[in-house]
C-alpha cells in the first residue's frame, strides 16, 4: 500500500512549519518585553502619527520616524534618567537600613500611636495586636525591594548589550507598527476565527480599553507620584524620588493607592 505523494508533501510541509514556528517562538521569546512595550507604544502614539501624517501626506516613513524621535526624547530618555536615580536612591536606602540609620519600625509605631483608639482596637482585633511583628515584616519587605532594585542595577550594567539590543528591537518594531498599523490591524482582525463584524468590535474595544487604561490610570498614577516626590523633597525627606516612584506604582492599586506609601512616611 502506497501513500499518496500530495499527502506526504502536505505532512512534511506541516511538520516543517511546526519546526519553524517553534524556532520563531524561541527567538521572539527573548524579546517578549520589548515587543509588548512596542505594541503599547504604537497603540498609544498612533493618534500622534496620524496627525503628523495629515501634515505630511504620503510620507509615512517621515511621520513614523518623527513619532519615534518624539517618543525617545519625551518618554524614553526621561524614564531612563528617573530610573537610574531611583535605583541609586534605593541602594542608598538599603545601605542605611542595614547600618541602622533608618528604622521603619519606629515610623510605623508612630503612625499606629497617632490613630484613634477605636481604629487601634480594630487593628488589634484584625490580628495586628502584636504590631512589632507587622512592622518587622513590612520593614523586611521594603528592604528586600530596595535590595532587588540595587541588584537589578548591577544586572543592567552587566547586561548593557542585551538591554541596548532589546531597546533597539523595541524602537524598530514600534516604527513599523506605526507606519503599517493601518494594514497590520485589519490583517489581524481577518485572521481571527470570528465573524468579521464581531472581530472588528472586539479589536476596537480592546484598543479603546488599552488606551483608556494607559491614559487614565497610568497618567494619574504618574501625576500622584510626581506630586508625592515634590512634596517629600520640599519637606526634606531622604530619597524623595524613590518614595515618589513607589507612590506612582501604588497609585495603580484600587482603593488604597498612594496612601500605603505617604501614610507611614
Amino acid at each position: 500500500m502506497t501513500i499518496a505523494r500530495p499527502r506526504v508533501e502536505n505532512g512534511g510541509l506541516i511538520l516543517f512549519l511546526a519546526f519553524i514556528t517553534i524556532g520563531l517562538g524561541l527567538v521572539v521569546s527573548s524579546f517578549a518585553g520589548a515587543l509588548l512595550w512596542a505594541a503599547l507604544a504604537a497603540l498609544l502614539f498612533q493618534p500622534l502619527f496620524q496627525r503628523l501624517l495629515e501634515r505630511w501626506p504620503g510620507r509615512r516613513n517621515t511621520a513614523a520616524a518623527v513619532t519615534i524621535l518624539i517618543i525617545t526624547v519625551a518618554v524614553v530618555i526621561p524614564a531612563m534618567i528617573v530610573t537610574s536615580l531611583v535605583v541609586e536612591q534605593a541602594a542608598g536606602v538599603y545601605n542605611q537600613m542595614r547600618s541602622g540609620q533608618i528604622n521603619f519600625a519606629s515610623y510605623f509605631q508612630q503612625v499606629h500611636d497617632a490613630l484613634p483608639m477605636r481604629l487601634q482596637r480594630t487593628l488589634d482585633k484584625a490580628g495586628f495586636g502584636s504590631f512589632e511583628r507587622a512592622q518587622a515584616e513590612i520593614s523586611r519587605a521594603v528592604g528586600n525591594s530596595a535590595s532587588m532594585l540595587a541588584q537589578r542595577a548591577l544586572s543592567i550594567g552587566a547586561n548593557a548589550a542585551a538591554f541596548i539590543l532589546a531597546f533597539g528591537v523595541g524602537l524598530y518594531v514600534t516604527f513599523f507598527l506605526l507606519r503599517d498599523g493601518a494594514m497590520i490591524g485589519p490583517a489581524v482582525v481577518r485572521a481571527l476565527p470570528l465573524e468579521r463584524s464581531v472581530a472588528q468590535r472586539l479589536a476596537d474595544k480592546f484598543v479603546a480599553v488599552v488606551r483608556a487604561t494607559i491614559k487614565g490610570s497610568g497618567v494619574v498614577a504618574l501625576a500622584q507620584g510626581a506630586l508625592g516626590a515634590i512634596t517629600f523633597w520640599i519637606v526634606g525627606l531622604p530619597a524623595a524620588l524613590l518614595w515618589g516612584m513607589l507612590m506612582a506604582i501604588a497609585g495603580l492599586l484600587p482603593a488604597v493607592g498612594p496612601t500605603i506609601i505617604w501614610g507611614p512616611v
